[in-house]
């Protein structure tokens, strides 16, 4: 799922933006692999990489298959995805395999991603309408069928109301009126743990307004689904 999204102590609604490709982005990096946002070492960045084509192909790998996907040192990945667990971007089962890597993920969630009829879970609704965005037509080493179809499946977090995003080759349909919720309430030590709860997407700008308010106005950016979509380019483009 994404980076930590921390544009500084004072982003708060209209604070804190850059623009990247058009769109109001929260700043401080790339995504979730960018070892340039400071975040990640260049090992993490591969394993994060290799975890995510893996969950995507439906397995969940362990360390000796990301070592020989990424053709680093068995002990240097069990150290990378141990990083990258720490800091919310992985998330490890028992055995040791990766069953969620930067926001896609094995494991039943809320939030529902159907990517060429194979069904995966995200880690937030931000999560399962970034992902199919980034996984557009010239997506390299993604098999095709991942690429054409796909369908976001959540829950408006104020109503209850289903919401569902169809996309085709990256670019959606419908979903006039959501609106996506990203926090910029500064770094948080676990990605999955502490920001993603809040990534939502609500049925109206109204409901999102109210959600806010019961939780004493948290500092974030409201985004149209086009801006959330562009946001997945940037955030996932480096998996993809």
């Amino acid at each position: 799922m994404g980076e930590e999204v921390a544009p500084g102590p004072d982003a708060g609604r209209g604070a804190g933006r850059r623009e990247d490709r058009g769109v109001p982005v929260a700043g401080g990096g790339g995504g979730p692999i960018d070892p340039e946002a400071g975040a990640l070492s260049p090992a993490e960045a591969e394993a994060c990489r290799a975890a995510f084509r893996s969950i995507l192909r439906g397995r969940a790998p362990g360390p000796a298959e990301l070592a020989r996907a990424t053709g680093l040192p068995e002990r240097t990945v069990r150290e990378a995805v141990a990083g990258l667990a720490r800091s919310g971007r992985a998330v490890v089962d028992a055995a040791g395999r990766v069953v969620g890597s930067a926001g896609l993920s094995l494991v039943p969630s809320p939030h529902r991603l159907l990517l060429g009829g194979e069904a995966f879970h995200t880690w937030c609704a931000v999560d399962a309408v970034g992902i199919p965005a980034a996984l557009r037509a010239d997506a390299v080493g993604i098999p095709a069928a991942l690429r054409a179809d796909a369908v976001a499946r959540t829950a408006c977090p104020t109503c209850g109301r289903a919401i569902e995003v169809r996309f085709r080759e990256g670019r959606s349909s419908g979903g006039q009126g959501l609106r996506a919720w990203l926090p910029t309430r500064g770094c948080c030590t676990s990605l999955v743990d502490e920001l993603c709860p809040d990534m939502n997407l609500f049925c109206s700008e109204e409901h999102l307004e109210e959600w806010r308010r019961g939780r004493g106005d948290p500092p974030g950016l409201a985004l149209t689904l086009e801006e959330a979509e562009e946001l997945g380019w940037r955030w996932w483009g480096d998996l993809a």
